[in-house]
Formats: structure tokens, C-alpha cells, sequence
């Protein structure tokens, strides 16, 4: 187990962000990430706590895998643990990387295929809705808009729900404007923890 996972989760829980699903917090003590990595899977984790709740009060309709997107958006960069250069720089490594580690550790495919699929483009006929809302949740944390996977987004929730696009559109971005708002608080949070376990000074994240 790490050492310092007990310590930061206790100090999510206090700032307010939402905790790690089981299964994903098991496999992140495993994979042993440096800090910044799991302040940062705490992070995404949290954004997409805050849109599965907005979109579950707004439309209760919604039959979606709910835990394929909190476990996917709190393991999404695992692979980062076995491709630690991409923390701090570029790359794609980590994704088939992060599933095969998940896989083997015993996540479903419909898990850990998260770590492989929030990389892809929002074109991508491959994705699903809840791929979308981990890629959008990886984007929201930190306060980046993406038009396309907006729109891309709108239109599968439009499908979900039998609602016109136009019913659905501007409150996803009422949600995202909202999701958003505490970007800055969590890029500050995140930058509290080391790149690497060793090297406290270290602050450039994912």
C-alpha cells in the first residue's frame, strides 16, 4: 500500500473532493503512482462525480453504466505509473499501458477500457457515452472547454433521453461552466504533491 495515500485522501475528503470508488482506489495502490498522478485521478474522479449528479437529478430517465464512469475517470491515467515521463511531458504510451495493467489486475474490460479510450478523438465511432463523460470530465477539472465533444455529448444524451438536441444542449453547458468553476482551486490542489515520491519540489502535472 502506499504510504501517502491514506494521508491524501483524507486530505481530498476535507477540501471536498469526492472519494475514489473502491475498486479504483485498489488498483491505484498497486499500480503506486507517484502523488501528483493520484492527486490528479482524485481530481478527475471528482469533475465527473459532479457531472454523473447533475445529469442523474436532471434527467432520472438516464440508463447509463454510472460506475464505468467514476471507476474510468479515477483510473484514466494509470499507465502513467509504468510510463512516468508522460506525467510531466507528451504521449500515448500510457493508455494501452493503464488497460493492460487493469485488466491484469482484474477490472472488467468496460472499466478499464477508460485508461485506453479517454485518449481518443471525440470522432472516434468507438466511444461511447460514457467514454465521453470521462474525456469530458479529464477536460472540465481544469477548466478546458471542447466544443466538439460538447455537441458529440448533447446529441448521445439527446438519444438517451428521446429529448430534442435543443432541450439538452444548454444545460450541458450550464454543467460544464458549473463543473468548471473550481479549476483553479484544483489545479492548487494539485500542485501540494510531487511528480515524484522523492521530489516534493517538482510541480509540472498531467
Amino acid at each position: 500500500m502506499l504510504g501517502f495515500m491514506d494521508e491524501m485522501l483524507t486530505a481530498a475528503e476535507q477540501t471536498g473532493w469526492a472519494l475514489l470508488p473502491d475498486a479504483a482506489r485498489s488498483a491505484i495502490e498497486v499500480a503506486g503512482p507517484a502523488p501528483r498522478l493520484v492527486a490528479h485521478l482524485i481530481l478527475v474522479h471528482d469533475a465527473s462525480a459532479m457531472i454523473v449528479a447533475a445529469l442523474r437529478r436532471s434527467w432520472p430517465m438516464l440508463d447509463l453504466d454510472w460506475e464505468s464512469v467514476a471507476v474510468g475517470a479515477a483510473i484514466h491515467d494509470i499507465g502513467k505509473a509504468f510510463a512516468s515521463a508522460e506525467l510531466t511531458g507528451l504521449g500515448k504510451t500510457h493508455e494501452p499501458l493503464g488497460e493492460a495493467f487493469l485488466l491484469e489486475f482484474g477490472l472488467a474490460e468496460r472499466l478499464a477500457r477508460q485508461a485506453r479510450t479517454h485518449g481518443l478523438a471525440v470522432d472516434d465511432e468507438t466511444l461511447v457515452t460514457e467514454d465521453l463523460l470521462v474525456i469530458l470530465a479529464d477536460k472540465l477539472w481544469r477548466g478546458a472547454r471542447k466544443s466538439e465533444l460538447e455537441d458529440r455529448l448533447a446529441l448521445d444524451l439527446s438519444h438517451h433521453t428521446s429529448l430534442d438536441y435543443w432541450d439538452v444542449y444548454p444545460p450541458l453547458l450550464d454543467l460544464c461552466e458549473l463543473v468548471s468553476d473550481r479549476a483553479d482551486e484544483r489545479l492548487s490542489w494539485q500542485s501540494l504533491y510531487p511528480t515524484r515520491t522523492e521530489n516534493a519540489g517538482d510541480v509540472e502535472g498531467p
